[in-house]
């Protein structure tokens, strides 16, 4: 495996800049349009999660880690209240030694309509492309754009602040290696 990555203190902070980019585009964009106006007993429409991916495949595997950082920035496009479901819209970075994946990805998410509790369930799945970098010695190191999706079961959790949620990705094969897995969050909504 060759290391074109920078030092893990420069990679903190080209993610932590990264990721104040896409928090403050999206808290940007959630100002600009009266017709995002979120009404009363809808959901916060950011949210940003923090965990880990565990990659399915032991290529996957070899050229990061059994349990790799990931981050995600969520916002709620579209909230559709008589249907109980909302249309999330999320960037992300997934990030090991040899293996990074941006997954840019829609959804359609489902919530229980009859649960009087706080502590809310939640289910869905979406698509999305997967800009993802693979660098060892049998791959081309090159980023590429690859299609996939996922499926999601999570927890909104006092009254929707916060949750927990675990979301597994099926992506497309990066130069014949699996680069799938389950990413394990948790995370706060605004």
């Amino acid at each position: 495996m060759t290391k074109r990555f920078a030092p893990l203190g420069v990679r903190a902070a080209r993610l932590a800049g990264v990721f104040a980019f896409c928090a403050a585009a999206l808290a940007f964009s959630a100002g600009t349009s009266e017709a995002q106006v979120v009404a009363a007993g809808s959901r916060r429409p950011i949210a940003v999660k923090i965990g880990t991916y565990l990659p399915s495949r032991p290529e996957a595997r070899r050229a990061s880690a059994s349990a790799i950082f990931s981050i995600e920035a969520e916002y709620t496009i579209q909230d559709l209240l008589d249907k109980n479901s909302y249309t999330p819209l999320s960037i992300g970075y997934i990030g090991g030694e040899d293996l990074s994946i941006i997954p840019i990805t829609i959804g359609q998410i489902f919530k229980d309509a009859n649960n009087p509790t706080s502590n809310d369930y939640y289910y869905g799945f979406g698509l999305g492309i997967y800009a993802t970098d693979m660098d060892t010695a049998d791959t081309s190191g090159r980023r590429k754009g690859l299609f996939g999706g996922y499926g999601v079961v999570g927890l909104d959790l006092q009254g929707g602040k916060y949750l927990v949620e675990a979301k597994y990705h099926w992506i497309s094969r990066y130069d014949n290696k699996e680069v799938s897995g389950l990413q394990i969050m948790a995370g706060a909504r605004f």
